[in-house]
């Protein structure tokens, strides 16, 4: 796994938030169904959070 490119993030660069997603997304989608025990709901709430950050 490489390193978050935070100033990337900061300066909403593409590459550096595919990459964040990519790295995080299956983590967040994995405590989420802790939550939630609707899979569709989990993944949707997922999404939902990125788009927020």
């Amino acid at each position: 796994m490489g390193t978050i490119d935070f100033e990337g993030l900061q300066q909403n660069d593409a590459a550096a938030w595919g990459y964040f997603f990519e790295t995080y997304a299956e983590t967040f989608y994995r405590v989420a169904r802790g939550y939630i025990p609707d899979p569709s709901d989990a993944e949707e709430m997922v999404s939902e959070t990125f788009m927020k950050i």
